[in-house]
């Protein structure tokens, strides 16, 4: 990948580079139209929204963006955040909800942009994977309880799943079959296209598999409209109704900074989310290939698509699992796919919109309900659960705020916690007392490993920087190892110090007037040439006198070993 400004994939594009993009094209626009409409739905938003953010976004994405496969636009997890920001700004500001969308667009891409043009990829790393699982799980789940009353055909005014749940289990005797039935006809559908029948072409070599294989929500769409249409289930089954045969008009969403603030927190939020999707996905498939993405490009592509979608009515936007998984399956290997894509969209909405207006909004549900499925992983709950129990601790509150108290408050609540997970374990890090194996210059922690002790002396590895949060840890830890009986030098090795900040050099200049009041020597061993450079600046060298600075451990032990002698003779 070479690391032009814009239009990094420039030069690797040429004739088959280009077909192959096309058909890729295609292929994810058989995907967009049918899940952009859905995913508007989902956003509380008119399903031609959907389809205005598959426009703009891909190609303002190929500007800038790294990945060869990243299929931007709408996605289930960001169009549930943007339906409660956008419900909660509309109930205490009055503010329309597509006008509310497209600031928000607008809003998150700026703030995308900034960030890449300040190299603050690393900002993400906030959002750590006990997070991102959890939130992902129980987002899905209240996308999926969001849609019961659409496939139910069941009224219902509030938005909280508890609530929701409640209502139709009180409304059961109004349930609509003939919706029932066409979300779980969309859902088989979809199954059985992109299942037996791609599979069935693939070992028949007919070039199909891939192609169609990947068709099963537009087929689905094309079968409902036309069941719909010929027969009588029109009369019984809710349509998306009357959709706009035209294109958006570029122009700047109202940004009213009486709710603006409350609009950027939000926004923070979705950019946050978005880029961790996209990244984490266009990593997975870029790995395939032996490549790799640069992360704070591809900040500046996802914050140009959104930009891009918040001047044209759409809503924020993002690098889509399936899509992406889609495109690369099917050859793409440029961002020109996703512009190709974008043209497909396009003639959709000039020729077929007429069309569309009689597609049942069940067909839509079931669309999103079987996209959904894919993000709760019990294997990776699993997984996390067994790998660290605090972590896992982090991921099952994650999810409990997001179902209790909300998505964007649920998010934040679990961000706070892996930050003070994280702080408790750089409070309390790993330390090992070690010794010498038996006829090696190899030491090591003698929990672990039979080794031998020097006579008065007690050797210490702290196992994690030196900072604020475990400074008191490390001054009582270095005082107590000082404080045994017998021990006369306290050797404290640095080996795994990579950092030492203020508030860790005072308590070590702490411990060295502590342990020298008693009688006791403080040395260091191994420390690192950035950690000395603190050391000396501050001039703790001369303060540790008598104790000294060794370059190893092994050196150490020698030095203090041999003075141990000399007082025995």
């Amino acid at each position: 990948m070479n690391k032009t400004w814009l239009l990094p994939w420039w030069r690797d594009l040429d004739r088959l580079t280009a077909g192959r993009d096309l058909v890729a094209g295609l292929v994810i626009a058989a995907m967009l139209v049918p899940q952009g409409m859905a995913y508007a739905a989902l956003a509380g938003l008119p399903p031609q929204v959907g389809l205005y953010a598959s426009l703009l976004p891909p190609a303002a994405y190929a500007l800038f963006g790294t990945s060869r496969y990243l299929a931007v636009g709408p996605v289930a997890v960001v169009s549930l955040m943007v339906a409660t920001a956008t419900a909660a700004l509309s109930q205490r500001h009055g503010v329309d909800p597509v006008s509310t969308a497209a600031s928000l667009a607008l809003v998150s891409g700026a703030l995308l942009m900034l960030m890449g043009i300040l190299r603050l990829g690393f900002l993400t790393h906030f959002l750590s994977r006990p997070v991102l699982t959890g939130f992902l799980s129980a987002a899905a789940v209240l996308i999926a309880v969001s849609q019961l009353p659409q496939i139910l055909d069941i009224r219902v005014e509030a938005s909280d799943p508890v609530t929701v749940l409640s209502t139709v289990a009180g409304q059961l005797e109004q349930i609509n079959p003939w919706t029932v039935g066409t979300a779980l006809a969309t859902i088989l559908v979809i199954r059985w296209v992109n299942g037996p029948v791609g599979r069935f072409l693939s070992r028949a070599n007919l070039g199909l598999g891939v192609l169609v294989g990947r068709m099963g929500a537009l087929v689905a769409l094309v079968l409902a409209i036309v069941l719909a249409s010929l027969t009588g289930l029109s009369d019984q089954l809710p349509q998306i109704g009357e959709i706009p045969a035209a294109l958006p008009r570029p122009s700047l969403p109202p940004l009213d900074t009486a709710w603006l603030l409350e609009l950027g927190g939000a926004a923070l939020l979705i950019s946050l989310v978005g880029f961790m999707e996209s990244v984490s996905v266009g990593r997975a498939l870029a790995a395939r290939e032996g490549e790799s993405i640069r992360p704070d490009r591809e900040l500046l592509g996802l914050g140009a698509a959104n930009l891009a979608a918040g001047l044209t009515s759409a809503y924020p936007v993002t690098g889509g699992l399936s899509r992406s998984i889609v495109a690369a399956d099917a050859g793409a290997r440029t961002p020109l796919a996703g512009v190709f894509a974008a043209i497909f969209v396009l003639l959709v909405l000039l020729l077929a919109t007429p069309l569309l207006e009689a597609l049942p909004r069940a067909v839509l549900a079931g669309i999103v309900l079987l996209a959904v499925v894919q993000l709760i992983s019990p294997r990776e709950w699993r997984t996390i659960w067994i790998q660290d129990r605090r972590d896992g601790m982090v991921l099952v509150l994650t999810a409990l705020a997001v179902l209790l108290v909300g998505v964007e408050a649920g998010l934040v609540a679990g961000i706070a916690a892996s930050i003070l997970v994280l702080l408790w374990r750089v409070s309390r890090p790993h330390v090992a007392v070690v010794g010498r194996i038996a006829g090696t210059e190899h030491f090591r922690n003698r929990e672990r490993h039979e080794v031998e002790e020097l006579p008065g002396v007690r050797m210490v590895r702290v196992d994690e920087s030196l900072q604020f949060p475990n400074s008191r840890f490390l001054r009582d830890t270095l005082v107590q190892a000082g404080s045994e009986p017998g021990i006369r030098d306290v050797v404290l090795i640095a080996s795994a110090v990579n950092d030492v900040d203020a508030t860790a050099l005072e308590a070590l200049e702490e411990a060295i007037d502590t342990l020298n009041g008693r009688g006791v020597r403080l040395h260091l061993a191994e420390v690192k040439g950035p950690v000395m450079d603190r050391l000396e600046r501050v001039g703790l060298p001369e303060r540790l006198h008598p104790g000294e600075i060794f370059l190893s451990t092994h050196d150490a032990a020698r030095s203090l070993g041999s003075r141990m002698r000399h007082v025995h003779e």
